[in-house]
């Protein structure tokens, strides 16, 4: 039969030990705060003050107004002029800019006669912001190109509103003004909650073994059943305090809206914190000291990390990938933070394709983990 108050014991031996290690305890809580913060800001997509080179063969008004035009965003800072396409070559080769745009000469005659052309070129080394800033850049091109079509048909004597036209409008659900920081704010929960849960369920009991208290306790009258619970009780209340202080920063510091309910987020905090501490129960049976379970640890932290969609969509993984990353708790925790944070998504659209499978996949990998428990202890 479970005792209570040898639980209870066990509960307060694993806090007295967890707050006399001051620096365990700084990492788990001050140390997701601050990585919450710089990692939020460090992971940006967006294309802002992209460095930027020119070169401008046509020197003309119209070619000037056109390098005016283009490049008067934010997102790109324009840091000098060359005179050949090989001294952009050689910009772009030491690393001087990630994009150049080249005008040709006899840009503006060809403007007159509807065939102009300018170059493009992009440090493909960096694909993210190439692609990003490539795209800001043709689209302000195009800009241009409507508006000088538009003086044309005016200088004519046409009425431009007289003309046949198709105009394409934008509205951009949930996130209006597609900012990156929105996106990956909410992400950084899952991540950081993911390595310190299962680090800390797998470093615990490791730890012990290398002391040689794992071995002290097992012959102890105290049953596995209530030494497990002793053991996952501390870090289920610590990884409920990680998630609100981090959830805390992600709302009122980086200011990202939470449009949904809080009651859905936390039943699929609880579920995914449940699944995480099962793995690392796993990853302590099968590490036999700390070393181990940090090698462990690392292993299932990343592929977690890279196929759950955090950043880059699931959609273009290859279809073995795409089944591995269906059986990764963090996938749905993804789905479910972003929908609540930015959405709004409620309990009736998230239940059967996030909520329902994220808690299989906890009591599967919990279960798991409390059999491969017992049987270590036996």
């Amino acid at each position: 039969m479970i005792s209570g108050s040898r639980i209870k014991r066990m509960v307060a031996k694993e806090f007295r030990q967890f707050f006399r290690d001051k620096l365990m305890l700084g990492l788990s809580i001050m140390i997701p705060i601050l990585q919450t913060l710089i990692l939020s800001y460090a992971v940006n997509t967006d294309a802002v003050n992209v460095p930027t080179v020119v070169c401008d063969m046509d020197r003309t008004r119209v070619s000037r107004d056109f390098l005016a035009s283009v490049t008067s965003s934010v997102a790109f800072a324009v840091i000098g002029e060359e005179l050949s396409v090989h001294d952009v070559e050689r910009v772009l080769d030491r690393g001087g800019a990630e994009l150049a745009l080249y005008i040709p000469s006899g840009f503006s005659r060809d403007l007159q006669h509807g065939d102009a052309q300018v170059l493009i070129l992009v440090n493909g080394a960096d694909s993210i912001t190439a692609t990003v800033a490539s795209a800001y850049l043709i689209q302000a091109a195009a800009s241009y190109d409507v508006e000088v079509k538009r003086e044309t048909i005016l200088r004519q004597g046409y009425r431009a509103d007289a003309l046949p036209s198709v105009r394409g409008e934008t509205r951009v659900f949930y996130n209006p003004d597609l900012r990156s920081l929105w996106f990956m704010g909410p992400g950084i929960m899952a991540i950081l909650l993911l390595v310190l849960l299962q680090s800390f369920a797998a470093f615990s009991i490791s730890k012990e073994k290398e002391l040689g208290t794992f071995e002290q306790m097992v012959i102890t009258p105290i049953r596995p059943t209530e030494m497990l619970l002793g053991k996952i009780i501390p870090y289920s209340l610590i990884g409920a305090l990680d998630a609100a202080a981090i959830g805390g920063v992600v709302v009122w510091v980086l200011g990202v809206p939470v449009r949904g309910s809080i009651l859905v987020l936390a039943a699929a905090m609880a579920l995914f914190i449940l699944a995480t501490l099962g793995s690392g129960l796993l990853l302590s049976a099968a590490s036999a000291n700390q070393q181990q379970a940090q090698m462990l640890n690392l292993f299932l932290a990343f592929p977690s990390i890279l196929l759950s969609g955090f950043m880059f969509p699931r959609e273009n993984l290859p279809l073995v990938f795409l089944w591995i990353s269906d059986v990764i708790p963090m996938t749905y925790l993804l789905r479910i933070i972003r929908g609540v944070f930015l959405k709004g998504t409620g309990f009736a659209e998230l239940w059967l394709p996030n909520l329902l499978p994220l808690a299989v996949l906890s009591v599967v990998f919990f279960v798991l983990g409390v059999i491969r428990f017992h049987k270590r202890l036996d």
